[in-house]
Protein backbone atom coordinates (compact mmCIF):
# COMPACT_ATOMS: atom_id res chain seq x y z
CA UNK A 1 0.00 0.00 0.00
CA UNK A 2 2.55 2.30 1.03
CA UNK A 3 4.79 1.63 -2.22
CA UNK A 4 0.97 2.64 -4.29
CA UNK A 5 0.92 6.04 -2.89
CA UNK A 6 4.43 6.61 -3.24
CA UNK A 7 4.16 5.94 -6.87
CA UNK A 8 0.69 7.96 -6.64
CA UNK A 9 2.47 10.93 -5.10
CA UNK A 10 5.13 10.92 -7.72
CA UNK A 11 3.00 10.87 -10.57
CA UNK A 12 1.17 14.01 -8.88
CA UNK A 13 4.28 15.47 -8.58
CA UNK A 14 5.22 15.17 -11.93
CA UNK A 15 2.12 16.58 -13.56
CA UNK A 16 1.96 19.61 -11.07
CA UNK A 17 5.85 20.24 -12.66
CA UNK A 18 4.71 19.52 -15.96
CA UNK A 19 1.63 22.24 -15.38
CA UNK A 20 3.65 24.55 -13.94
CA UNK A 21 6.17 24.32 -16.86
CA UNK A 22 3.09 24.48 -19.24
CA UNK A 23 1.74 27.66 -17.33
CA UNK A 24 4.95 28.92 -17.53
CA UNK A 25 6.07 28.72 -21.14
CA UNK A 26 2.59 30.18 -22.06
CA UNK A 27 3.14 33.27 -19.85
CA UNK A 28 6.81 33.48 -21.58
CA UNK A 29 5.31 33.49 -24.79
CA UNK A 30 2.79 36.17 -24.35
CA UNK A 31 4.96 38.35 -22.35
CA UNK A 32 7.32 38.14 -25.29
CA UNK A 33 4.65 38.30 -27.80
CA UNK A 34 3.68 42.00 -25.95
CA UNK A 35 6.54 43.17 -25.64
CA UNK A 36 7.70 42.74 -29.38
CA UNK A 37 4.35 43.90 -30.63
CA UNK A 38 6.30 47.42 -31.47
CA UNK A 39 9.23 45.67 -33.60
CA UNK A 40 6.01 43.91 -35.50
CA UNK A 41 3.92 47.02 -36.00
CA UNK A 42 6.99 48.83 -37.35
CA UNK A 43 8.60 46.50 -39.61
CA UNK A 44 4.60 46.06 -40.90
CA UNK A 45 4.29 49.80 -41.53
CA UNK A 46 7.56 50.24 -43.15
CA UNK A 47 7.28 47.84 -45.36
CA UNK A 48 3.67 48.46 -46.42
CA UNK A 49 5.08 52.66 -46.96
CA UNK A 50 8.59 51.55 -48.86
CA UNK A 51 6.12 49.41 -51.06
CA UNK A 52 3.74 51.96 -51.91
CA UNK A 53 6.09 54.52 -52.38
CA UNK A 54 8.05 53.18 -55.53
CA UNK A 55 4.77 54.58 -56.69
CA UNK A 56 6.80 57.61 -56.60
CA UNK A 57 8.82 58.95 -59.76
CA UNK A 58 9.75 63.09 -59.16
CA UNK A 59 11.35 63.20 -62.62
CA UNK A 60 9.03 61.38 -64.69
CA UNK A 61 6.88 62.51 -67.67
CA UNK A 62 3.22 63.01 -67.18
CA UNK A 63 1.72 61.08 -69.40
CA UNK A 64 4.45 59.21 -70.88
CA UNK A 65 6.61 56.19 -70.25
CA UNK A 66 8.89 55.84 -67.80
CA UNK A 67 12.76 55.79 -69.47
CA UNK A 68 14.72 52.90 -68.94
CA UNK A 69 16.91 54.51 -65.98
CA UNK A 70 13.87 55.01 -64.01
CA UNK A 71 12.13 51.92 -64.37
CA UNK A 72 15.71 50.10 -63.16
CA UNK A 73 15.03 52.15 -60.17
CA UNK A 74 11.86 50.95 -59.28
CA UNK A 75 12.65 47.96 -60.20
CA UNK A 76 15.64 47.60 -57.90
CA UNK A 77 13.62 49.36 -55.13
CA UNK A 78 11.41 46.27 -55.56
CA UNK A 79 13.81 43.54 -54.78
CA UNK A 80 15.44 45.28 -52.20
CA UNK A 81 12.05 45.87 -50.27
CA UNK A 82 11.95 41.88 -50.44
CA UNK A 83 15.10 40.85 -49.61
CA UNK A 84 14.98 43.43 -46.31
CA UNK A 85 11.49 42.09 -45.03
CA UNK A 86 10.30 38.85 -46.88
CA UNK A 87 11.00 35.52 -45.62
CA UNK A 88 9.76 32.47 -47.60
CA UNK A 89 7.78 30.40 -45.33
CA UNK A 90 9.56 26.85 -45.04
CA UNK A 91 6.09 25.41 -43.41
CA UNK A 92 4.33 26.87 -46.69
CA UNK A 93 6.85 25.71 -49.57
CA UNK A 94 5.65 28.77 -51.84
CA UNK A 95 7.28 32.19 -51.99
CA UNK A 96 5.55 35.39 -50.86
CA UNK A 97 1.98 35.41 -51.83
CA UNK A 98 -0.24 38.62 -52.74
CA UNK A 99 -4.14 38.40 -52.88
CA UNK A 100 -6.24 40.74 -54.38
CA UNK A 101 -9.85 41.24 -53.95
CA UNK A 102 -11.02 38.58 -56.82
CA UNK A 103 -9.48 35.43 -55.67
CA UNK A 104 -6.10 35.89 -57.73
CA UNK A 105 -2.91 34.82 -55.47
CA UNK A 106 -0.07 35.81 -56.89
CA UNK A 107 4.00 34.96 -55.96
CA UNK A 108 7.26 37.30 -55.46
CA UNK A 109 7.55 36.91 -58.80
CA UNK A 110 4.05 38.17 -60.37
CA UNK A 111 4.80 41.17 -58.14
CA UNK A 112 8.25 42.19 -60.12
CA UNK A 113 5.75 41.51 -63.17
CA UNK A 114 2.73 43.62 -62.07
CA UNK A 115 5.48 46.02 -62.07
CA UNK A 116 6.94 45.67 -65.40
CA UNK A 117 3.39 46.10 -66.37
CA UNK A 118 2.40 49.71 -64.73
CA UNK A 119 6.10 50.47 -66.24
CA UNK A 120 4.86 49.86 -69.76
CA UNK A 121 2.37 52.06 -69.72
CA UNK A 122 1.72 56.24 -70.03
CA UNK A 123 1.24 57.25 -65.98
CA UNK A 124 0.87 60.23 -64.54
CA UNK A 125 3.61 61.52 -62.67
CA UNK A 126 3.62 60.64 -58.96
CA UNK A 127 5.89 63.29 -57.21
CA UNK A 128 4.93 63.13 -53.22
CA UNK A 129 3.77 60.70 -51.18
CA UNK A 130 2.46 60.77 -47.74
CA UNK A 131 1.26 57.26 -45.82
CA UNK A 132 0.20 57.47 -42.46
CA UNK A 133 -0.92 54.34 -40.49
CA UNK A 134 -2.66 55.29 -37.33
CA UNK A 135 -1.88 52.82 -34.22
CA UNK A 136 -5.79 52.29 -33.68
CA UNK A 137 -6.20 51.20 -37.19
CA UNK A 138 -3.81 48.26 -36.30
CA UNK A 139 -4.28 44.65 -35.03
CA UNK A 140 -1.85 42.29 -34.28
CA UNK A 141 -2.83 38.45 -33.34
CA UNK A 142 -0.68 35.69 -32.78
CA UNK A 143 -1.54 32.92 -35.46
CA UNK A 144 0.58 29.96 -33.80
CA UNK A 145 4.12 29.39 -32.99
CA UNK A 146 6.58 32.34 -33.61
CA UNK A 147 3.66 33.87 -36.35
CA UNK A 148 1.33 36.51 -36.30
CA UNK A 149 -1.36 38.45 -38.55
CA UNK A 150 -1.50 42.38 -38.59
CA UNK A 151 -4.36 43.88 -39.84
CA UNK A 152 -4.60 47.43 -40.93
CA UNK A 153 -5.35 50.57 -43.09
CA UNK A 154 -2.97 52.95 -44.32
CA UNK A 155 -4.48 56.65 -44.82
CA UNK A 156 -2.01 57.59 -48.62
CA UNK A 157 -2.19 61.31 -49.88
CA UNK A 158 -0.69 61.36 -53.14
CA UNK A 159 0.32 64.08 -55.11
CA UNK A 160 0.44 63.82 -58.87
CA UNK A 161 0.82 65.34 -62.25
CA UNK A 162 -1.28 64.68 -64.93
CA UNK A 163 -4.73 63.84 -65.87
CA UNK A 164 -7.45 63.93 -63.39
CA UNK A 165 -6.76 60.66 -61.28
CA UNK A 166 -10.82 60.23 -60.79
CA UNK A 167 -11.05 59.54 -64.08
CA UNK A 168 -9.06 56.43 -65.29
CA UNK A 169 -5.56 57.68 -64.31
CA UNK A 170 -5.14 57.17 -60.29
CA UNK A 171 -3.84 53.73 -60.41
CA UNK A 172 -1.39 52.82 -57.73
CA UNK A 173 1.11 49.84 -57.75
CA UNK A 174 0.69 46.56 -56.48
CA UNK A 175 -3.47 46.99 -57.38
CA UNK A 176 -3.23 44.82 -60.52
CA UNK A 177 -6.80 46.22 -61.21
CA UNK A 178 -6.34 49.67 -60.84
CA UNK A 179 -3.44 49.62 -63.42
CA UNK A 180 -4.03 52.87 -65.85
CA UNK A 181 -3.30 52.79 -69.37
CA UNK A 182 -3.16 57.02 -70.57
CA UNK A 183 -2.19 55.84 -74.26
CA UNK A 184 -4.18 58.65 -76.57
CA UNK A 185 -5.17 61.29 -73.79
CA UNK A 186 -2.43 63.63 -75.00
CA UNK A 187 -4.99 66.41 -76.07
CA UNK A 188 -6.59 66.54 -72.97
CA UNK A 189 -5.54 69.05 -70.40
CA UNK A 190 -3.18 68.25 -67.39
CA UNK A 191 -2.98 69.66 -64.13
CA UNK A 192 -1.38 68.95 -60.53
CA UNK A 193 -3.65 66.97 -58.80
CA UNK A 194 -4.18 65.63 -55.35
CA UNK A 195 -5.85 62.04 -54.49
CA UNK A 196 -6.58 60.35 -51.02
CA UNK A 197 -6.24 56.71 -50.66
CA UNK A 198 -7.28 54.06 -48.25
CA UNK A 199 -5.20 51.50 -48.17
CA UNK A 200 -5.93 47.92 -46.39
CA UNK A 201 -3.65 45.12 -45.57
CA UNK A 202 -3.39 41.88 -44.10
CA UNK A 203 0.23 40.79 -43.26
CA UNK A 204 1.61 37.06 -42.21
CA UNK A 205 4.66 37.89 -40.38
CA UNK A 206 7.20 35.38 -39.13
CA UNK A 207 10.15 35.21 -36.37
CA UNK A 208 13.43 34.07 -37.42
CA UNK A 209 16.66 34.45 -35.29
CA UNK A 210 17.25 37.84 -37.32
CA UNK A 211 13.45 39.38 -36.15
CA UNK A 212 10.06 39.59 -38.03
CA UNK A 213 9.53 38.96 -41.91
CA UNK A 214 6.96 38.86 -43.93
CA UNK A 215 5.63 35.49 -45.46
CA UNK A 216 2.21 36.67 -47.22
CA UNK A 217 0.38 39.99 -47.58
CA UNK A 218 -3.29 40.71 -48.77
CA UNK A 219 -3.87 44.35 -50.30
CA UNK A 220 -6.84 46.25 -51.53
CA UNK A 221 -6.16 50.10 -52.42
CA UNK A 222 -9.33 52.68 -52.60
CA UNK A 223 -9.04 56.20 -53.92
CA UNK A 224 -11.54 57.87 -51.88
CA UNK A 225 -11.59 61.53 -53.43
CA UNK A 226 -9.31 63.72 -55.39
CA UNK A 227 -9.14 67.23 -56.78
CA UNK A 228 -7.28 69.89 -58.02
CA UNK A 229 -3.72 71.12 -56.36
CA UNK A 230 -2.10 74.23 -56.23
CA UNK A 231 0.43 74.58 -59.20
CA UNK A 232 -1.63 75.00 -62.68
CA UNK A 233 -0.86 72.79 -65.23
CA UNK A 234 1.77 69.94 -65.21
CA UNK A 235 4.79 70.52 -66.96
Amino acid sequence: MRSFWKRTNRGLWLGAILLVLLIGFIVFKQVRFTLEKPQIRETAVTFVTELLEINKVPDAVPGKTLTEAQKKAQTDALQSLLVEYWMEDPSAGTAMNIYYFGGETLGADELEGILKEYQALPQNRIHSMDVSVPEREITIRADGTDRVSVEGVADVVVGMSGYDPLYGAGGLFPDKHGMTDLSGKEGIPQNEWEAGYAVSFDIEMMRTGKGWYVTELSINIYMAWSGPAEGGEAK
